[in-house]
């Protein structure tokens, strides 16, 4: 085989990623022509792929997780036009806030001594997992912050115990918490 699973995956993904975004802004454009039906499609359709690009999101494989994330920052583009977020809108975010979470921790394996390809792929990618906070942020701020407290609370309450990837995610979103 050309491709490995990862790669060949990691296509189908940026396609599926690409045509979500162009169905987030079909749908803005809908909206703006008052074709309030169609753009009732759209964005049906755009949640309704919301599991598959989470599952995607939260794939070990932080390539894989990156080919999703235009997606999903489309997707919080349309939630930033509503008028009031429903209780699947806050479902939603509440899952990607937990997968968010969890990839912008580092790795057992990160290499602290010797900053190697993969080391600075993730510290790029985790860039873009920042921004992603900030703009949840933008959006619900009490939600983010209710999250952002119990991650604090959990992590620093322990912080005897606390793995160090734990208190390092605490403080770094309590810190780009404070900036947004």
């Amino acid at each position: 085989s050309l491709l490995s699973d990862v790669t060949f995956l990691r296509y189908v993904l940026i396609l599926r990623s690409v045509k979500g975004a162009l169905c987030c802004a079909g749908r803005y454009r809908l909206k703006k022509v008052n074709d309030i039906k169609d753009a009732i499609v759209a964005l049906d359709t755009v949640e309704n792929k919301l599991p598959v690009i989470y599952t995607s999101f939260g794939n070990g494989d932080d390539n894989v997780s990156a080919s999703v994330l235009e997606y999903i920052n489309e997707y919080i583009i349309i939630l930033k036009q509503k008028d009031l977020l429903s209780s699947v809108d806050r479902q939603n975010l509440e899952s990607l806030i937990s997968i968010n979470f969890e990839k912008m921790k580092y790795d057992e394996s990160y290499d602290f001594e010797n900053d190697g390809d993969e080391e600075a792929q993730f510290l790029e990618f985790r860039i873009q997992l920042k921004k992603l906070y900030v703009n949840i942020a933008s959006l619900d701020k009490n939600l983010i912050l209710s999250r952002t407290q119990q991650l604090v609370t959990s992590a620093l309450g322990n912080w005897q115990t606390c793995k160090f990837q734990d208190a390092e995610l605490a403080i770094t979103c309590l810190y780009e918490l404070g900036e947004s």
